[in-house]
């Protein structure tokens, strides 16, 4: 039997600042700032990397943003960059170390170019659904720089080896190192030593997943690229640099998950206190004087209107039976967004806005006061542990046949007994446990499936909640590539 497949990175000729010159270039991701917070940083930066990611900003404003012309000067802007020293190309192929430290917390990445085939095969697994249009969009961009300008967030189980391997090296001298406006601190460096990028590489192959923290449409658009260079070069190898994808790769336990909070522009044509009274019909409002409110528990949530704060508590029982509707981002669509607001779609309306927490509540109280609006600060749910101690394995995997008697086809449950962030079918990130199950015809191996599942925490829970769950919350089935590990 062929081995299960594995993660696969590889080290690459980077395009890095030049000494002197990373703090100045250096940008959040293209997608954090609208076009005209973007046009401002840049006309206040001209270093900026956003007038690479977001060409529009050096051209006329009301430019559509997807015009052809906005990649030529994506592309133009590069080149340029690199003609005048700007930017530099290591020599030969490396891996490099990426720390960032906030508030005394250091979390470390490895940049590294991810597989495409690893993103087919769903050894990177992802956990949102993406938009047409702005894969289109990164596709274009990519083609026309013929470059990747922005890294996937990938996170992988910890792994003590590499963890060993990337603290010695953050024990010399970095390459760069800088605190950013955002007070966050910055370090990176080079590995060039070729047994070290041997090592990190084969250590990579022990690790069973990445996981997409952030970055889907990268991804997705990467990917894209990948196969249409396939395409018109069919007699590739595999070696290319079209089957890979730049990424930062932290270990899931250095990770700090924020809050994605939701702005609706307006209040869908009630007065202030219609929908005041309507808020009340499913939730305990509570005024506060004392600013801004950040929830700090489960299925409670805080509502900025018309300059007050205050603090909405469901007043009714969250539907535990249901997983999906259990979570917070469920309630609050289904009993706010949707009923009060209109916001039936919210991969696809317009009116309705998305703010990372990293950027406060304040950003979330500008926004309301520029539109009148509402926003619905929630928690953030917590990340995937993923501590070999706490990944039991389930006794259905030494009893397969307790779990389920009718279906005749479960071999073994692999249970992640943690948090792994999952699609809330919105295109937005929500958390929740996640089963895998291999499914395996009577005889010969045919398909896999993965389940997901959210409430039932314990390994004792798990025989009564997948069964109902396997039919109603069917993930993904795909052709099997390979046959599973012999212990399967």
């Amino acid at each position: 039997m062929k081995e299960a497949a594995m993660s696969t990175i590889r080290p690459f000729r980077g395009i890095r600042p030049a000494e002197g010159f990373a703090a100045e270039i250096a940008a959040l991701p293209y997608d954090v700032y609208s076009s005209s917070e973007a046009r401002k940083i840049v006309q206040s930066n001209p270093m900026s990397f956003l007038k690479i990611d977001r060409a529009e900003t050096l051209l006329p404003e009301g430019t559509d943003i997807y015009s052809p012309e906005v990649y030529r000067k994506a592309r133009q802007t590069l080149d340029d960059m690199i003609r005048d020293g700007a930017f530099v190309q290591d020599e030969g192929n490396r891996y490099y170390i990426y720390a960032l430290t906030m508030d005394g917390r250091t979390q470390t990445g490895l940049v590294a170019c991810a597989s495409v085939d690893d993103y087919l095969d769903n050894v990177i697994l992802k956990h949102e659904n993406t938009l047409a249009a702005k894969e289109e969009d990164r596709i274009r961009h990519v083609d026309a720089c013929s470059a990747q300008t922005g890294p996937i967030f990938l996170a992988y189980r910890p792994h003590r080896a590499v963890h060993e391997i990337l603290e010695n090296i953050k024990r010399s001298q970095p390459l760069y190192d800088f605190t950013s406006d955002d007070k966050i601190r910055h370090q990176v460096w080079i590995i060039s030593d070729k047994e070290i990028i041997e090592n990190i590489s084969h250590y990579f192959s022990d690790i069973p997943h990445l996981y997409i923290a952030d970055g889907h449409h990268r991804a997705a658009s990467a990917v894209k690229v990948g196969l249409q260079k396939r395409a018109e070069n069919p007699g590739f190898t595999g070696e290319e640099e079209f089957n890979y994808f730049l990424s930062v790769l932290f270990p899931a336990d250095e990770l700090k998950i924020y809050d994605y909070n939701r702005v609706v522009t307006d209040m869908n044509g009630c007065t202030f206190d219609s929908f005041l009274d309507k808020i009340k019909d499913g939730f305990e409002v509570t005024p506060l004087a004392d600013g801004p409110y950040r929830p700090s528990q489960k299925g409670e949530f805080g509502m900025y209107v018309r300059g007050s704060w205050y603090r909405l508590r469901t007043a009714s029982p969250i539907n535990a039976g249901d997983p999906v509707r259990n979570l917070d981002v469920s309630v609050l669509q289904e009993r706010i967004l949707a009923p009060i607001l209109g916001i039936t779609e919210p991969k696809t309306d317009s009116r309705i806005h998305f703010i990372g927490g990293i950027r406060g509540l304040k950003a979330l109280e500008e926004a309301a006061d520029s539109s009148g609006g509402v926003p619905f600060p929630c928690i953030p749910h917590p990340w995937m542990n993923f501590c070999p101690s706490q990944t039991p394995e389930c006794s259905c995997r030494r009893n397969p046949h307790g779990l389920s008697q009718n279906s005749g086809a479960v071999c073994s449950f692999t249970v992640f007994n943690t948090n792994l962030p999952v699609s809330d079918m919105d295109s937005h990130v929500f958390y929740q446990e996640r089963v895998s199950i291999n499914h395996i015809k009577r005889g010969d191996v045919t398909q896999w499936r993965e389940m997901i599942f959210a409430g039932a925490s314990a390994v004792e829970n798990i025989k009564n909640a997948i069964c109902p769950l396997r039919k109603k919350y069917f993930f993904t089935k795909r052709e099997a590539k390979s046959s599973p590990p012999a212990n399967y």
